[in-house]
């Protein structure tokens, strides 16, 4: 009798799209997000001739066709001003893949990192939804380590029952080993090599932070384009023989602007634009997105998507989600559940020696 009541429904459906009658169908379920991050290009620098974009089309500024991925690199929000080969550009012909990405995806033109040309306040952006206070890349220089206890969106998918990984924490910005909690998320750190691992064995958690373990792969200067390309590739490739990207959103950024021009002027405190592409097989392809972003909204996604409380800066944060037909942001928390932060003046021995012992002095 089952067989026969959906071989009747079916038929139904059938005959109702053969007549003209409109049929909903369900909305495409996302199960995984993989977040990939890349380091130091500027908007500008990869996309700002890429068709339908606010990119360097009529640009006056002293642009130019960059032969190699060579920039001079500081942490002024002036980075580029005096310096000619940071006003260097890429474009499709430079970087076949990403553009290819772009194409099959969304591409967001207005989206901003929280820093100007730091990467760690960004990557501290992702899990916290804030910059808890950094403004810099974290150095020593006789200062106590900077603790914190905030909650971040590792915590909140732990207690949600929400699997996650954070592939590759063996960087100096990594901001796990900022956090007094850092031994209880230790399970739930891999590496790139984890990532395939769990892409081959069926086993890929709920959400994935990537970062590449070679530096040599991860874009920065003066690497390779092709080789973090390829990189970038064998994840999205791997993710898709293995029908997970089916039902998974990708998402593709760069931790900084890296020095490298950037035309639009960043609003408030932000820094300089930085890509972000969104690959979402069920979405739109070769759309650009203008809505106003940045690295909160990262976490803003993951919690829309899985229905996680907000933490900060990423309860007013957009998404992302809205360019993707079939499915609608998710309202969260009207407050913010860690709305400040406070620098530890001591140091906390038995925990940074951990930290060292994990992911080597700094």
């Amino acid at each position: 009798m089952g067989r026969l009541v959906y071989a009747l429904v079916t038929s139904i459906a059938i005959l109702l799209v053969l007549v003209g009658f409109p049929v909903a169908t369900p909305a495409p379920t996302i199960d995984h997000v993989v977040v990939i991050v890349q380091e130091n290009h500027s908007f500008d620098n990869f996309f700002g001739f890429y068709p339908g974009t606010s990119g360097l089309k009529g640009s006056t500024a002293p642009i130019f066709h960059s032969a190699t991925n060579a920039v001079y690199e500081n942490q002024s929000l002036k980075g580029f001003v005096g310096h000619p080969e940071n006003y260097g550009y890429f474009t499709c012909k430079d970087i076949p893949y990403y553009c290819k990405l772009a194409n099959s995806g969304i591409l967001f033109d207005n989206f901003f990192a929280v820093s100007p040309v730091a990467s760690l306040p960004n990557h501290m952006a992702i899990i916290a939804g804030s910059t808890l206070g950094f403004h810099t890349d974290w150095n020593t220089s006789g200062q106590p380590f900077p603790w914190r206890s905030n909650t971040t969106i590792l915590d909140k998918m732990t207690s949600a029952g929400v699997s996650w990984n954070y592939d590759n924490c063996n960087y100096n910005e990594c901001p796990l080993s900022f956090f007094r909690q850092a031994p209880t998320l230790a399970n739930d750190l891999g590496s790139t090599t984890t990532l395939f691992q769990q892409i081959d064995s069926k086993t890929l958690p709920s959400v994935s932070f990537v970062m590449p373990t070679e530096e040599d792969v991860s874009d920065q200067a003066p690497a390779l384009l092709s080789d973090g390309q390829a990189w970038v590739q064998n994840v999205v490739d791997g993710l898709n023989s293995s029908g997970y990207l089916q039902h998974t959103i990708v998402l593709l950024t760069w931790d900084d602007s890296g020095g490298w021009y950037d035309h639009v002027t960043p609003p408030g405190a932000f820094g300089y634009r930085v890509p972000m592409i969104m690959i979402a097989p069920f979405g739109p392809k070769g759309v650009v997105d203008h809505a106003l972003s940045s690295f909160y909204s990262v976490p803003a996604l993951i919690e829309s998507v899985f229905h996680l409380p907000c933490m900060h800066l990423d309860c007013s944060a957009s998404d992302l989600l809205g360019s993707l037909s079939g499915l609608s942001s998710t309202s969260q928390a009207s407050s913010p559940g860690n709305a400040s932060y406070s620098v530890q003046a001591t140091t906390s021995t038995g925990c940074q020696a951990w930290a060292t012992a994990y992911w080597g002095p700094y």
